[in-house]
C-alpha cells in the first residue's frame, strides 16, 4: 500500500503543472497556484530519497547540474526569442545545491573532516539562498535527511518550516496568507510524502528520466504560450 516513488513524482508533476499554467498562462484561477505549492517539497522529498539511496551520490548530483545548466541555456535562449515579462524557474539547480549540501555533510562525516565539511556545506547553503527554492530547499533538504527515519519529528519539522515564514511576514492576517504569500499550502504535501512507501515504482529509463525531460519541456511550452496569450491582447 501507500504511494511508490514514482507514483509521486507523477502527483508533484501533475500539480506543478497547474501551478504554471496559472503563472504562464492568463485566465486561470489563482487556487491552481495553491495546489502547486505541493509539488516542490515532494521533489525535494525524492531527491534526497534518491541521495541517500543512490548508488553514486557524485553522478546523481552531476545529474541535476547538468538539468540545470541545460535548463538555464534553453530558458535564455527562449526568453532572447520571446521577450516575456516572466522569468522561467530552474528547480534543477536548487535541488543540485541542497543535495551539495547534504554531500559536503557526508563527506565531512565518512573522512573524519567534519570541520571541513561543515565549511563546505556552508558554502552552499549560501549558494542555494540565491536559487529558486532558496532557503525552503536547503530546510527541507536538511529536514528530510536527518530525520528521514523518525516520521513524528519530520512531520512536527517540516509543518513549522511550512507555517513559520509566513506567520511571521503575516501573522494572523489570513486574506494576505490566501493572496500574498501561499507557500504555506506545501504544508499539505506531509501526507502524501508519509504515504511513500519506499518502493521506486518503476525502473524503466522513462521513470528515471521522466522529470528531467518533463520539467524544461513543459515549463517551455508555457512560456511560449503565455507570450503568444499577452501579445495578443496587448494587440487587441
Amino acid at each position: 500500500m501507500g504511494l511508490t516513488g514514482f507514483q509521486l513524482k507523477l502527483l508533484a508533476a501533475a500539480l506543478m503543472l497547474l501551478d504554471h499554467v496559472q503563472h504562464y498562462v492568463p485566465g486561470y484561477p489563482l487556487w491552481f497556484r495553491y495546489l502547486g505549492r505541493l509539488s516542490a517539497p515532494i521533489f525535494f522529498f525524492m531527491s534526497v530519497e534518491g541521495f541517500i539511496h543512490t548508488r553514486s551520490r557524485e553522478r546523481f548530483i552531476a545529474r541535476l547540474f547538468a538539468g540545470g545548466l541545460v535548463m538555464a541555456a534553453g530558458s535564455r535562449a527562449l526568453s532572447a526569442v520571446l521577450p516575456y515579462y516572466l522569468d522561467l524557474p530552474n528547480i534543477f539547480l536548487s535541488l543540485a545545491t541542497a543535495m551539495m549540501i547534504l554531500w559536503s555533510l557526508d563527506w565531512g562525516e565518512r573522512t573524519g573532516k567534519q570541520a571541513l565539511g561543515s565549511a563546505l556545506a556552508a558554502v552552499w547553503g549560501f549558494v542555494s539562498l540565491f536559487t529558486e527554492a532558496s532557503l525552503y530547499g536547503v530546510a527541507l533538504a536538511l529536514c528530510f535527511y536527518f530525520l528521514h527515519d523518525n516520521k513524528a519529528s519530520l512531520s512536527i519539522a517540516y509543518f513549522l518550516i511550512s507555517i513559520l515564514p509566513s506567520l511571521g511576514s503575516f501573522g494572523t492576517d489570513i486574506r494576505a496568507w490566501l493572496m500574498w504569500d501561499y507557500q504555506w499550502m506545501m504544508v499539505f504535501a506531509l501526507p502524501l510524502i508519509l504515504a511513500y512507501n519506499g518502493q521506486r515504482g518503476s525502473n524503466s529509463p522513462l521513470a528515471k528520466w521522466f522529470f528531467y525531460i518533463f520539467y524544461p519541456a513543459h515549463l517551455w511550452i508555457l512560456y511560449a504560450i503565455g507570450h503568444a496569450a499577452f501579445n495578443a491582447s496587448f494587440r487587441g
